[in-house]
């Protein structure tokens, strides 16, 4: 039996369950050990989750950003988002960058957003306009 690694990326009427903000956990959780508490350090999340996360956001925080980064009260999973206290001190933010083809032309469409860390050691702010 194969696991889904080694199947297409895309199969046609395929259905699945998606929690993109656990899989922009798991890119932080991955980096944070990488980075050093002296430095200015940004996490930079090449998105494609199978599911927007930019695109098409009435938020000012879109809702998956929000709940894997600052979710004060745990209702998803029983976490805490990862930027609600103290335990990834180390990262400044994170920049989401996200984009997608648009059928009707050969052109492509670009998001992207920066998130700060407000309990970092070395806090930054991004400008992304």
């Amino acid at each position: 039996m194969t696991g889904r690694k080694e199947k297409p990326k895309y199969i046609h009427a395929e259905a699945r369950s998606i929690a993109p903000w656990d899989r922009i956990c798991f890119s932080i959780n991955k980096a944070n050990s990488k980075f050093l508490p002296s430095c200015y350090n940004l996490v930079i999340i090449n998105h494609n989750l199978f599911d927007e996360v930019l695109f098409n956001n009435e938020r000012d925080i879109p809702i998956n950003v929000d709940i894997a980064l600052y979710e004060e009260d745990g209702v998803y999973n029983n976490k805490k988002g990862y930027f609600a206290d103290n335990r990834y001190d180390n990262i400044g933010g994170i920049l989401i960058i996200e984009y997608r083809l648009l059928c009707i032309s050969t052109e492509v469409e670009y998001a992207y957003n920066f998130f700060a860390n407000r309990n970092a050691k070395k806090p930054f702010s991004l400008r992304v306009n």
